[in-house]
């Protein structure tokens, strides 16, 4: 067995016996070749009939909001890639379930979107916090069982985690979520995303 057979191994997902739905993360193989959802932590919003959707929460644009929506334009607030569909669509998680109309609870006190008018109101005058609400362009999607087929591939893991990890710091935002796994998988968090760098 050659060295990369053995890393190649160490890779594979041996405990993937929780079930996707809606407040769960998917943490993908750390040799998932994509670009978008490559390394990515994807928070699932909705789970009907075996099809599935979910916001990648650790793709930041390197945009402001303000930069693609006027109403933002005095908000300093940063945008975040939430996958490849309806990229054209701001959608928003938060922590104001209790005030913001419409809302849809995802887990805990995640929730999303909302009045949108109302939301724009309460984060100018602070009511909302910067740090508790998260904008994203775009969602992720699955067909009725594609995700349940690509977990069964294992480019996926499925856990639960808490309120405070959605909302925060995105850097190492895929490195953190293998904390809510088995420690089996400890060793991800130093594979390179090139096994030829190695």
């Amino acid at each position: 067995m050659s060295v990369m057979d053995l890393n190649i191994e160490l890779l594979k997902i041996r405990s993937n016996n929780v079930a996707p739905r809606k407040g769960r993360v998917l943490i993908a193989e750390p040799l998932l070749p994509d670009f978008l959802f490559g390394r990515s932590v994807i928070i699932l919003t909705d789970d009907k009939h075996n099809s599935h959707a979910g916001i990648i929460l650790n793709h930041s644009s390197d945009m402001k909001v303000g930069e693609v929506m006027s109403d933002f334009e005095d908000i300093d607030v940063d945008l975040f890639i939430g996958g490849p569909l309806d990229n054209d669509v701001l959608f928003y998680l938060h922590q104001y379930g209790d005030i913001l109309e419409g809302s849809k609870r995802i887990f805990g006190n995640v929730y999303l979107g909302g009045n949108y008018n109302q939301m724009l109101h309460l984060l100018k005058k602070g009511v909302i916090r910067k740090q508790s609400i998260r904008f994203f362009i775009g969602y992720a999607g699955w067909e009725e069982d594609q995700l349940k087929s690509e977990i069964t591939e294992n480019s996926w893991l499925v856990t639960d985690v808490d309120n405070k990890f959605v909302f925060s710091n995105h850097n190492d935002l895929w490195e953190r979520s293998l904390g809510y796994v088995d420690s089996r998988y400890d060793i991800w968090k130093n594979f390179p995303e090139d096994p030829e760098w190695n």
